[in-house]
């Protein structure tokens, strides 16, 4: 992905700082479900970014509706990704290419794959009157589980700050990537590449 979309720089330091981050070695020891929901992140990032290249082309939409599928499928964390997804892929739509067709096509793809994934998890439990259920329990059940108390509350600038505390030239590269992803255009307009 990073070859194909940055350059061969970029791509190695990211291979760098992903193979010491402590946060991976972490759970690639415990061997978390974490993991595999990375990978279809990655696979939903790949789509994103072929769509928003090749516009025209289906191949990124399959791939980032197969990502954004088995990320709902994996784990709840994957709305997340998935949602993220749609929204650089609806901002592309709407601010890049005004399109609202496009857009509403998006809408329309998106609303499919969560389908999709609704009725894959209820036929796995037994129906949608058991998956209601145990989505219930889920919400019922985080307030007595002590884990989540002691380690997934707080404000949401604790996500940051435990970052930085991590990973402080990780989270300052990806800062300064996303700013560069977003300003792109106006650089590549005045004669400036972002590639090497």
């Amino acid at each position: 992905i990073g070859i194909r979309f940055f350059n061969v720089f970029a791509t190695a330091v990211a291979v760098l700082l992903i193979g010491v981050s402590p946060m991976d070695l972490l759970i690639a020891h415990r061997t978390w479900q974490d993991s595999v929901v990375a990978l279809f992140g990655l696979i939903l990032l790949f789509g994103c970014a072929e769509v928003t290249v090749r516009p025209r082309r289906v191949a990124g939409y399959v791939w980032a509706a197969l990502g954004g599928l088995a990320c709902l499928l994996m784990k709840e964390s994957g709305l997340l990704i998935f949602g993220l997804g749609l929204i650089w892929l609806a901002w592309f739509f709407l601010v890049r290419q005004r399109s609202m067709a496009r857009t509403l096509g998006l809408g329309l793809g998106a609303a499919a794959v969560l389908l999709a994934a609704l009725s894959l998890l209820a036929a796995a439990v037994g129906g949608f009157a058991m998956l209601g259920t145990i989505f219930r329990h889920i919400k019922e059940g985080m307030p007595t589980n002590q884990y989540a108390l002691q380690y997934q509350t707080g404000p949401w600038y604790h996500l940051l700050l435990g970052l930085w505390i991590i990973s402080s030239i990780s989270l300052v590269l990806a800062l300064l990537g996303a700013a560069g992803v977003l300003f792109r255009r106006p650089l590549e307009n005045a004669g400036l590449s972002l590639r090497m």
